[in-house]
């Protein structure tokens, strides 16, 4: 460890959100009433983030953050992953969803979140998914939550914020139908079930939802998969949180099951993926589980995660291991 802490930012100037043009110097302010060293690399369209990482000295780093929209977090986290560096992530929030930081109520305030590095933070452990391909952490989903993704453009999103997702509901549903999804689960299990929509829940629901401590548990090793057929984005919402606390479900929510290693899903025609808010591809939709795959730091919770522990406690960690 340094005297204060050493940590090396990426920084994406495109992202949409309210302090992309500010965030350098916050940075710097914070930089300097902190007395830490931080390095910032400035993200470009085809970088190859675990090439950048690995041109800069690792050993000396305490911290990666990424700074920017959800597609940076991703990114970075791959990255991370890739490498397997032990590294914790921050997330400075400067993008127009920003779905991973408000899920676990990162503050979206630069410096707020930069201070988590000083004081009132915990770091833990959490699953990611190997979604088509792509390194991803909060959900995936092929039907009617896809078709959402897909019409509610960058333009939107940066003119009305999170608003641009409810917006596009009603789009998204004329264009939705009931398709059959054949479903393998685990290479254990096959199904055949007829629904909307087929939404994917690792570490949370997105889309700006309250978390639910029986869903976000980011490290348990299983993911939950919802077939639904639903008529409002936070009508999607509301039957999954119905269907995790065992209330009663309706006539919306069909079936939810879980995995632990892989899911495949089917559908019986050609429909677009989307993972954290982003189209990613199209059907089929495949899903890996790759537990405990990076270290993130959060806002201290109430009752902390299995396997996280206080910001002071993991940095007294780290001089016992290198003493």
């Amino acid at each position: 460890m340094s005297e204060n802490g050493n940590l090396f930012v990426f920084y994406n100037p495109s992202a949409g959100g309210y302090y992309k043009n500010e965030l350098q110097p916050i940075i710097e302010k914070w930089q300097s009433d902190h007395n830490w060293k931080v390095t910032t690399h400035v993200t470009e369209k085809y970088d190859d983030y675990s090439e950048v990482l690995k041109e800069q000295p690792l050993d000396s780093f305490d911290f990666i953050a990424a700074s920017g929209g959800d597609g940076t977090v991703s990114l970075v986290m791959e990255a991370i992953h890739k490498l397997r560096l032990s590294l914790p992530l921050l997330i400075i929030p400067t993008g127009t969803g920003n779905l991973a930081a408000k899920n676990f109520n990162i503050p979206l305030a630069p410096l707020k979140s930069l201070d988590l590095l000083i004081e009132n933070s915990e770091i833990g452990s959490v699953d990611l998914m190997k979604v088509n391909g792509s390194y991803r952490m909060l959900n995936a989903g092929v039907g009617f939550n896809s078709r959402l993704m897909r019409d509610t453009t960058q333009d939107v999103k940066k003119r009305y914020g999170f608003l641009a997702y409810f917006l596009k509901v009603g789009e998204a549903l004329k264009r939705t139908s009931q398709v059959n999804f054949l479903l393998k689960i685990d290479g254990e299990m096959t199904e055949t079930i007829r629904g909307a929509d087929v939404f994917v829940a690792n570490a949370g629901l997105g889309l700006n939802m309250k978390p639910i401590k029986e869903l976000l548990n980011p490290s348990d090793g299983v993911v939950s998969v919802f077939v639904t057929r639903p008529s409002s984005v936070s009508g999607l919402m509301g039957i999954i949180r119905k269907a995790i606390k065992g209330e009663k479900r309706g006539i919306d929510i069909i079936r939810r099951y879980e995995f632990r290693k892989h899911l495949e899903v089917y559908p019986d025609k050609v429909m677009l993926v989307q993972s954290d808010g982003d189209i990613i591809g199209t059907s089929p939709l495949k899903v890996e589980l790759i537990p405990s795959a990076i270290q993130l730091v959060i806002p201290t919770r109430e009752t902390a995660f299995p396997g996280f522990v206080s910001l002071k406690e993991y940095l007294a960690k780290l001089v016992n291991t290198s003493t």
